[in-house]
């Protein structure tokens, strides 16, 4: 078969876990042959350790070069330090507000990435700004990066702009209110606002995940009491030892389902007076006779049966699209087995989520089908109720009728015989 050529899936890079593994694992590795490097460069040094009064440039030792190396991997290793223990927030995922967090910052990312593009343009435009305005003057402003340093401060409070004032009062407190408006009362908030939305969604998002796993714990207790209940014979034992409490228990579900039915005749019975006069005066001309009532179609959080939920996007638009191998007669399509195996692998297993999705989808199916069919059991049943009241009636008619024919003959043999005496 030959060797395959590797495939790069790059979902992966989409995930910013592995992103944070794979810095994390490429700095180790840096910091590893710096400190290999250094051991190099010491191995060939030779330090005086005698008598320092003896010392001079030919026994001075040059260590620049493994100073700087150790810097160096004490810089890496203090900025790796704070992605290792920043990777642990990963695997303590489990916890209730974590999850919850986490999921606020991953659905605020396309947003956060345009807050983040809107501050570094505004943020930098205040930069040149007081590094033109006020750099000659001041220390702080001598430069971009301490004019940076300087604004960046300043949205955490730790700055003082009284030098900036007493250096120019005109211009620097136009900078000042600028920056303070532009930035602490637009960008910040906005920051939060963000931040503020998609915590609300997250929360949501986890709430509806709980309460559908609730409902999925109801409906295996339900299943476990039918089964339990049809096994066990509960019921009809229960109707056999208390035969007065069963009694009364089905005269009230009875009572419930009659009061229920009620309200629902109640509120068809306004609905209809809400209609327009015109269309009532019709009488058998209104264009809603005869018509099924829609069902109501609820939002996200509806819980009616009539709604349809929603079962998300496609997995891939390549759904949509016809196969390359796929025949131009409308055929089906040919497939040969590295086709299927590279099918399979880049749709890999799925997801719980997907799988709840599935779950839903053919339970909402099967719901429906279960209401349609008794829906159409009602109906069969009322035409059949129907059609043998008009056969019984049909057969009174033709009692009747059989009794008239038989008075008729009754009475014409009555008059031949008459007639037969006359003669």
């Amino acid at each position: 078969n030959g060797l395959k050529r590797p495939v790069i899936k790059m979902d992966y890079f989409a995930d910013g876990w592995n992103i944070v593994d794979w810095l994390n694992l490429v700095l180790m590795i840096v910091a590893l042959g710096l400190r290999m490097q250094t051991w190099g460069l010491g191995n060939g040094l030779e330090v005086y350790i005698g008598d320092p009064s003896g010392a001079d440039l030919s026994t001075f030792t040059d260590l620049s070069a493994v100073a700087a190396n150790v810097r160096s991997i004490h810089k890496l290793t203090a900025f790796n330090m704070v992605l290792t223990w920043f990777k642990g927030v990963k695997y303590i995922n489990v916890l209730p507000y974590i999850s919850t967090f986490m999921q606020t910052v991953s659905m605020s990312g396309q947003s956060l990435g345009s807050w983040i593009v809107v501050l570094s343009t505004v943020l930098f435009g205040f930069v040149l700004a007081y590094y033109v305005a006020f750099g000659e003057q001041m220390e702080t402003f001598r430069t971009p990066w301490k004019a940076f340093i300087f604004l960046t401060r300043s949205l955490l409070g730790n700055a003082d702009f009284s030098d900036i004032y007493n250096s120019a009062p005109f211009l620097g407190g136009l900078l000042i209110i600028l920056f303070i408006l532009g930035m602490l009362f637009i960008i910040m908030n906005l920051f939060y606002a963000i931040m503020i939305s998609a915590l609300a969604d997250a929360k949501h998002e986890e709430d509806t995940k709980s309460a559908k796993k609730w409902e999925q714990t109801v409906d295996r207790a339900k299943d476990f009491w039918a089964a339990a209940s049809e096994q066990l014979r509960l019921e009809l034992r229960f109707r056999t030892c208390v035969p007065g409490l069963y009694s009364r228990i089905m005269k009230r579900r009875k009572k419930i389902e009659e009061k229920e039915q009620e309200r629902d005749d109640a509120v068809a019975a306004r609905e209809i007076a809400q209609l327009p006069t015109d269309l009532m005066a019709l009488g058998p001309g209104n264009p809603t006779y005869g018509r099924r009532r829609k069902p109501e179609i609820g939002g996200e959080e509806a819980s009616d049966n009539g709604s349809e939920p929603d079962l998300g996007p496609l997995i891939s638009q390549a759904q949509l699209k016809r196969g390359d191998d796929e025949s131009d007669d409308g055929g089906l399509s040919s497939f040969d087995a590295n086709t299927v195996g590279e099918s399979s692998t880049n749709w890999g297993e799925p997801s719980p989520e997907a799988i709840d999705l599935v779950i839903d989808a053919t339970r909402h199916v099967a719901n429906g089908i279960v209401e349609r069919t008794r829906g159409a059991k009602a109906v069969l049943f009322g035409e059949m109720a129907e059609s043998k009241e008009v056969l019984q009636k049909v057969d009174v008619v033709l009692r009747i009728l059989g009794e008239r024919a038989q008075n008729l003959e009754a009475h014409q043999r009555k008059h031949i015989k008459q007639f037969n005496k006359q003669l």
